[in-house]
């Protein structure tokens, strides 16, 4: 009979012990199979999908801090980089110029230096250091009144006022003295081109305002003579002289030539023969010859001899601040200039076949003629005209952003 029973069955265990926990002791870990290894090494993509996406969405709302800053001038960086709406800050111009009304030091009395925008991937918090603190509502719900701390007053906000203003474009006015004679080919250059326009009636004077309002304007023609004692008129004159004083480019088209030449002192008197159509009496067609020694830059890269359709039986003599640019024949005037950023066409270079027609049924002195001679006319010449009228017409919308 053994002895020592317990003492043999405790180092069995012992050795049991030895044998399954190794060395130290310890639990061996069971080995891992395929499954297991698959599973985590899909956690621990899973993990780093999620750190990616972190690190994407804070990179993406400062990206969109940097944005708003550049457009808005103004920003909330603390709710921005905590994904709330960021701007909740008072209008506040990042890049204003320090005045006596800018802060010099922050809400902790630490002094600050000159103010400036976030930089492109700089610190979002730049604003904050700048003493620019969150103006949002308190942790008891109660909205903080703006201090002096964030407030900008004075020169800063005129700029920002002006800034806006000027980065609304202005338009291209045509002023329309018959609602039959439009603006042709010179709206369809804008409308191509995306230029904003107007188009306006001369006796609706009332709504157009001042001239300063506008990047450049179109007096187009009709059959008034601009000696008449018409109020309409009389405005028409007013605001042409108004627009050349302030330096707008204008563009005068027939009777709207007439009333700008008059308008400087230039005198309106019958031509020695009613131009109509597009040929003389001996079937020459009307040519006007510009002045090469004195062409304004409103008149660069044209032609120095084109063709024109024609409809007036009066012309302007030039006096006063009127010269005269181009010559014709039996009309001598054909083209003014007042200055360097006005000029005067006699004859018709924006003329379209649907205006073309129109005229045709519906003008006294154009009733006569026959209607297929003279569309055959202007197809033939057509193209020549619509260069000559889309050159004047970019040359005065240029102009107007200068």
């Amino acid at each position: 009979m053994d002895p020592f029973p317990l003492e043999r069955a405790g180092g069995v265990a012992a050795a049991i012990n030895h044998g399954r926990h190794g060395k130290r002791g310890k639990e061996r870990e069971p080995r891992k199979t395929r499954n297991d290894t698959e599973k985590e090494k899909g956690k621990s993509q899973k993990a780093k999908g999620k750190r990616e996406k972190e690190k994407g969405n804070v990179g993406r709302r400062l990206s969109g801090l940097r944005k708003t800053v550049e457009k808005r001038g103004r920003i909330d960086p603390i709710r921005a980089c905590r994904g709330d709406r960021p701007f909740a800050l008072p209008q506040l111009p990042i890049r204003a110029r320090r005045s006596e009304a800018t802060p010099t030091r922050n809400p902790r009395g630490v002094p600050i230096g000159p103010q400036r925008g976030i930089p492109r991937g700089g610190d979002p918090l730049a604003l904050t250091r700048l003493g620019m603190t969150r103006s949002g509502p308190s942790p008891r719900g109660k909205a903080k009144a703006p201090g002096p701390q964030n407030t900008c007053r004075g020169k800063g906000l005129l700029a920002e006022k002006k800034a806006r203003e000027d980065s609304v474009e202005k338009k291209v006015l045509f002023i329309k003295n018959i609602e039959r004679e439009g603006p042709g080919v010179f709206l369809d250059f804008v409308q191509r081109r995306r230029i904003p326009y107007r188009v306006v009636e001369a006796a609706d004077s009332a709504s157009v305002g001042d001239p300063d309002h506008y990047r450049a304007i179109v007096l187009l023609g009709g059959p008034k003579s601009a000696n008449d004692p018409d109020p309409v008129i009389r405005w028409e004159e007013d605001f042409v002289r108004r627009a050349v004083e302030i330096g707008v480019p204008l563009l005068g088209v027939c009777l709207g030539m007439q009333i700008l030449g008059k308008a400087f002192g230039g005198r309106v008197v019958s031509s020695p023969v009613k131009e109509i159509g597009f040929q003389r009496a001996d079937g020459a067609p009307f040519v006007v010859n510009l002045r090469p020694d004195a062409v304004p830059p409103l008149l660069k890269d044209l032609p120095l001899s084109f063709t024109v359709f024609h409809l007036h039986g009066e012309m302007v003599e030039p006096a006063g601040k009127v010269r005269l640019i181009g010559t014709g024949n039996p009309c001598p005037v054909q083209v003014i200039a007042v200055g360097q950023r006005a000029v005067g066409f006699q004859g018709h270079v924006e003329i379209t076949e649907a205006l073309l027609r129109r005229w045709l049924r519906e003008d006294p002195d154009l009733k006569n003629l026959p209607e297929e001679r003279i569309l055959e006319e202007h197809r033939r010449s057509k193209e020549e005209r619509r260069s000559i009228a889309e050159i004047l017409i970019g040359n005065l919308c240029r102009a107007g952003r200068t």
